[in-house]
C-alpha cells in the first residue's frame, strides 16, 4: 500500500465505515448480546480488495460498539478484534492468488478473532450465560453465518458492482475510471460520512459556558455549506428517518414517539438549516455574506425548534407558556457556543482547497 491516500480511497473508506454503522444499527436488537447477528460483518471480506477498508472497518465497529451498551470492554476489545482480523485478512489476501483460497482467509480471521474476543467481553462485564468455550462456539457459529453467507455474496458478486476484478492487483489498476461514477461515489461517501458524524455528535456533550454543547449543529452547518442543499438534505433526511423507525441515532435514542419530545423540533430545524446554507453559501463570494449565511443557518434551527416546542406545548402538553423563558432556555443560553461553532465552520470551509471543493 503506498504512502499516499487517493481521494477515491478516502471516499471508499468513508462509505465502508458508514455502511458498517448503518447495517449494525438497523438490526440493533440482533447486533449485541450472546445471540447476535451482525449483517455488517459481511463487510469484513473487503480487506481482500481495498487496503483502506482496514481502518474503515475499525472505525465503523468502534462507532457501533459505542452504542452497544457493552461499555469500555466492548469498545476496546471488540473494535480491536475487528482491526486485527482485518489486518490479517488484508495481508493473507496479498499472499494468496487463488480465488477460493482468498475467500477462505477472508472469512476465517473475522470468525476466529470474534469467537474468542466477544465471550471475553461477556466475562469482563459479568454477562456470560455459559462456559467460556461454549460461548466461543456460539459466537463463532453466528459469525460464520454472517461472514460466510453474506460475505460470500459480497465476495463473489459485489466486486462487479464495485467495478473491481479480484484476480490480481494489476488487473484492478488497468481498469479505466469513469469520472462521473467517481463523483457519484464521492457524493455517496460524503453523505454517508455526514450521517455517521451526525449520529456520533448527537451523543457527545462538550463542557462549555454557560451550558454544555453538542457538535451536531456544527456538523449540519459544515456539510450543508460543503455539499450543497440537495446532498445535505438527503443526509439529514436519512438521519431523521433512521431515528423515527427506531434506530437509536438521536441524542436520547430513537422511535416514532420521539416526535413528542421538545427537542425534536430542533432536529427538524436541521433540514431547514441545510436548505438555507446549501443554497446560499456557495453563492456568497464575500466573507461577510458567508458568515451571515452560517448565522442564518444557525438561527433557522432555533426558529423551527422553538415554534415546534410552542406548538407541542399548546396542542399536546398543555400549561402556561412563558415565551421569554423559552427563548432563554432554548436559544439565548446557547448563543456563545453557536458563535464558536459557526466560526470554526467558517475557518474550516475557507481552508479546504478549491480543487477539492
Amino acid at each position: 500500500m503506498s504512502g499516499k491516500i487517493s481521494a477515491k480511497a478516502l471516499c471508499r473508506a468513508g462509505v465502508i465505515a458508514a455502511l458498517y454503522v448503518v447495517a449494525s444499527l438497523l438490526l440493533f436488537p440482533f447486533t449485541f448480546g450472546i445471540f447476535q447477528f451482525r449483517l455488517s460483518e459481511a463487510l469484513t471480506i473487503l480487506p481482500l480488495f481495498f487496503a483502506e477498508s482496514v481502518p474503515a472497518l475499525f472505525v465503523g465497529c468502534l462507532i457501533t460498539n459505542i452504542f452497544g451498551g457493552g461499555g469500555l470492554p466492548d469498545i476496546l476489545i471488540g473494535s480491536s478484534a475487528t482491526l486485527v482480523a482485518a489486518c490479517c485478512t488484508y495481508l493473507a489476501g496479498r499472499l494468496i492468488k487463488n480465488k477460493y483460497g482468498k475467500f477462505f482467509v477472508g472469512i476465517i480471521f473475522p470468525i476466529l478473532f470474534n469467537a474468542f474476543a466477544v465471550p471475553l467481553i461477556f466475562v469482563i462485564n459479568g454477562t456470560e450465560t455459559s462456559a467460556y468455550m461454549i460461548e466461543v462456539l456460539i459466537i463463532g457459529a453466528e459469525e460464520a453465518g454472517s461472514v460466510a453467507i453474506f460475505g460470500g455474496a459480497v465476495y463473489f458478486g459485489g466486486y462487479r458492482l464495485l467495478s473491481l476484478k479480484i484476480n490480481t492487483r494489476s488487473e484492478a489498476k488497468s481498469m479505466t475510471e469513469n469520472r462521473g461514477e467517481f463523483m457519484s461515489a464521492k457524493r455517496l461517501a460524503l453523505i454517508g460520512l455526514t450521517i455517521a458524524l451526525m449520529v456520533v455528535s448527537a451523543k457527545i456533550s462538550v463542557p462549555f459556558v454557560p451550558v454544555p454543547m453538542t457538535l451536531q449543529s456544527a456538523v449540519v452547518l459544515f456539510f450543508a455549506c460543503y455539499l450543497g442543499a440537495a446532498d445535505s438534505l438527503i443526509a439529514v433526511g436519512v438521519y431523521v428517518v433512521l431515528g423515527l423507525i427506531g434506530v437509536p441515532v438521536f441524542a436520547s435514542g430513537g422511535g416514532f414517539d420521539y416526535v413528542l419530545k421538545p427537542s425534536f423540533g430542533f432536529t427538524l430545524g436541521f433540514l431547514v438549516s441545510s436548505l438555507v446554507c446549501g443554497l446560499l453559501y456557495k453563492k456568497s463570494t464575500a466573507n461577510v455574506r458567508k458568515i451571515l449565511t452560517l448565522a442564518l443557518g444557525t438561527i433557522s434551527i432555533y426558529v423551527v425548534g422553538i415554534v415546534y416546542f410552542l406548538s407541542l406545548k399548546v396542542f399536546y402538553l398543555g400549561g402556561a407558556i412563558d415565551f421569554w423563558n423559552v427563548l432563554l432556555t432554548f436559544w439565548i443560553m446557547f448563543i456563545p457556543s453557536d458563535i464558536l461553532k459557526a466560526a470554526v465552520c467558517f475557518v474550516l470551509l475557507k481552508r479546504i482547497p478549491e480543487n477539492i471543493r
